[in-house]
Parts: C-alpha cells; sequence; structure tokens
C-alpha cells in the first residue's frame, strides 16, 4: 500500500515557522459534507507483544479512551461543523472477521470529549454499503444504518461511563457500557 504525503514535503517547510492546526481528513464525501476518519484499532497487535494487558474491540474503541489525542477530533469535527456537514469516525482493525464500528459524532465539548454520538456496528461489507448509500444521499446512508443495531451516547451515557471509570481506577468493579449495540 502507498502512502500518498506528496504534499507534505512541501507544506512542511513551507509552514514551518508558522502555528497551524491544519490536519488531513481520510475521506470527504463531497455530496454531503461529510468528513469521514478511519481509526485503525491496533490493541490486538499491542496485546500480543506485550504493551497493553487489555483487548478493545471496534465495538469498544472509542476516541473518549484516549482523549489525550483530543484536538485531532475537536478539529475534525469543528471542520465538519463548517461545512454544514458531519463526522462519522469508523474503528477497524486488520481481522476482516471483526465487525466495524461506524460513529456519528453529534457534539463536542474540548474538555469532555465527544458528549453525544450514535455508534453502529457493522460487517466490513456493510460499511461499504453504507459508503455507497451514503455517497448518493445521506438520507439513504441513514436509512440503512436504521436496520442495524447501534448504540445512541448522550451526554448522560459519559457522564456515567467516566463514573465508571473513575471506579474502575479504585479498584471497584464497575464495567464499561461502551460497545452494547441494540
Amino acid at each position: 500500500m502507498l502512502e500518498d504525503d506528496n504534499g507534505r514535503d512541501i507544506i512542511i517547510p513551507a509552514l514551518s515557522e508558522v502555528s497551524t492546526y491544519f490536519f488531513d481528513v481520510d475521506l470527504f464525501n463531497v455530496e454531503n459534507n461529510d468528513v469521514i476518519e478511519f481509526l485503525k484499532n491496533d490493541s490486538e497487535e499491542k496485546k500480543k507483544a506485550g504493551k497493553q494487558k487489555w483487548l478493545v474491540t471496534n465495538a469498544n474503541a472509542h476516541p473518549n479512551r484516549y482523549w489525550w489525542n483530543k484536538q485531532k477530533f475537536i478539529n475534525l469535527y469543528d471542520a465538519s461543523k463548517h461545512i454544514n456537514g458531519n463526522l462519522w469516525l469508523v474503528n477497524y482493525s486488520d481481522n476482516p472477521s471483526e465487525k466495524v464500528s461506524l460513529i456519528s459524532v453529534t457534539s463536542i465539548d474540548n474538555e469532555k470529549g465527544i458528549t453525544s454520538d450514535v455508534g453502529y456496528l457493522l460487517r466490513y461489507k456493510e460499511l461499504l454499503e453504507w459508503l455507497l448509500l451514503n455517497q448518493q444521499s445521506s438520507g439513504e446512508g441513514l436509512a440503512y444504518l436504521e436496520t442495524k443495531p447501534k448504540q445512541e451516547r448522550n451526554e448522560e451515557f459519559w457522564l456515567e461511563e467516566h463514573a465508571r471509570k473513575e471506579a474502575r481506577k479504585l479498584k471497584k468493579y464497575a464495567p464499561s457500557q461502551i460497545g452494547i449495540y441494540r
């Protein structure tokens, strides 16, 4: 696989003295202004290499788990809103039999993280189908997703999830609710 870094050789030296907030976007749908970012889940490889104790699946992977990288998601969300579009995040892995998580981000707080989103659990083939339908019409893409398992996460959900995370730090049993799709 080839990486497309053509512009980097020009842009980085040209803007080296300038503070910018430029970033790249994985996929931009010009028909409905959707910004789609692919997030590779390498948890399985890290666990095998002894770099991580736990396994994060695509179903329970979420940017709020690693908010230290928040500026990327804030910028993507702001860009999508600036063009009157939507931000979609796709959690995927190298395992083709593992379902992917497609997340529609509906609100972000710069400190708290993503405060509202809807996650869908799809097979790779279903993700491709959604991409094709969504390219034609966001309405068709959304109608397709309504037939799939989903998890709606609002600010209340994230407040409870934060409390569960704090309880886990204190060694109290409080399993994460991320990844429970209905």
